[in-house]
């Protein structure tokens, strides 16, 4: 029997998200479907690494932090060059899969991975501009991206058609665009439904969760907040939950200090587990200013919750229309709120909604296809 090829997956940031979850699960599809022989390299000492040794081959290597220097670039890349090549020497890959939070985060691995002649695959969760993410300097990046980082990967992998169209919109890339939709733990996928899409008693509120690292700008929280600081009145008397932690989390106490009445609506809690905050609530609130497909939001589908969010190329093709509303519109958003939460008929049938559309995109069994799929276009 032909054994099957090696794939290289290179991930080497400190961080361990959403991102590096998906990675981690498609990496053990390809495996458990006997597809493809990984290899990883990463950070040494991450959790990335210590999970991933689970079930595959693992190099780690010491990168220290990484700044704009051209001295600390330089020496960045050649730690990078260095192990890829010993990698391509011993494991001889088909390809070398570069997983990035966003564009260009990992510039060392990409062009790491084009040095040593390796067929490199971008696998990337965030399509949106530098300039629709509010960086500072968007202009010197996204035409940078455009004139010289869009051209390094030989294809793309993201996680919508949406996200697709997007990318190629603003980069102008030539090359192509395949499509890995994300999924969730199989333990959430069988969670008993019968009592999962109960909505909250009528005499109760309603209780929201706003789940995840607490990034304002993102997020959209600051929105949230400053919406509800002026009109009260939209959160139709539900109780919303930020649960999380991040850099911002100050800002929101701020931000409930400054308006006291926002604490008769919102509450903040330290992180939590997502299936354990999304069973204690009774709708998802994603009122961000971009995402790639959020993790939470599919498990919340899997467990038969509404969601309610903000029209983006990661949320759109999961949710009903009556769900979305378009960016920083909080007035519309709160409206969609109201009405899932007031109406227990239109409540169920977003919930159920939700579920059938994880079932057939978002499902372990959706996902496992999807790996066949992408596997056969790279073969």
């Amino acid at each position: 029997m032909k054994k099957p090829p090696a794939w290289l997956f290179v991930n080497l940031a400190d961080a361990f998200g959403g991102h590096e979850v998906m990675m981690l699960r498609w990496m053990q599809e390809l495996e458990k479907q006997k597809l493809a022989r990984v290899v990883l390299l990463c950070i040494k000492g991450t959790r990335l690494a210590s999970l991933a040794r689970e079930f595959c081959v693992v190099k780690e290597v010491e990168l220290p932090p990484i700044q704009k220097s051209r001295p600390q670039r330089a020496r960045a890349l050649a730690t990078v060059v260095f192990a890829l090549a010993t990698l391509r020497l011993r494991y001889r890959p088909a390809l070398a899969v570069i997983a990035e939070g966003c564009l260009m985060a990992q510039e060392h691995s990409l062009n790491g991975a084009r040095k040593v002649g390796l067929k490199t695959l971008l696998y990337v969760p965030l399509t949106a501009s530098f300039a629709e993410m509010g960086f500072s300097d968007a202009v010197e990046m996204d035409q940078e991206t455009r004139q010289r980082y869009a051209k390094w990967p030989d294809k793309w992998v993201v996680l919508t058609e949406g996200q697709a169209k997007e990318l190629r919109e603003w980069t102008h890339c030539q090359q192509p665009i395949l499509v890995l939709p994300n999924t969730v733990a199989q333990r959430i996928a069988d969670r008993p439904l019968r009592d999962q899409a109960a909505p909250h008693a009528p005499a109760q509120p309603c209780k929201v969760l706003i789940l995840g690292r607490i990034d304002f700008f993102q997020k959209g929280i600051d929105q949230v907040l400053q919406h509800l600081s002026q009109h009260p009145e939209d959160a139709g008397g539900c109780r919303i939950s930020i649960i999380g932690e991040g850099r911002d989390t100050p800002k929101v106490n701020e931000a409930l200090a400054k308006h006291p009445h926002l604490k008769d609506i919102i509450t903040v809690r330290p992180w939590a587990d997502s299936e354990e905050a999304i069973a204690e609530h009774d709708v998802l609130l994603l009122p961000s200013r971009f995402e790639g497909v959020p993790l939470v939001m599919l498990e919340a589908m899997a467990m038969q919750r509404p969601v309610i969010a903000t029209r983006l190329p990661g949320t759109q093709p999961y949710l009903m229309d009556e769900a979305l509303s378009e960016v920083g519109d909080m007035s519309a958003l709160f409206a969609n709120l109201r009405a899932v939460a007031s109406n227990p008929e239109r409540y169920q049938a977003q919930a159920q909604a939700n579920r059938r559309m994880f079932e057939q995109h978002a499902s372990p069994a959706a996902f496992a296809q999807a790996v066949l799929k992408i596997s056969k276009q790279l073969a």
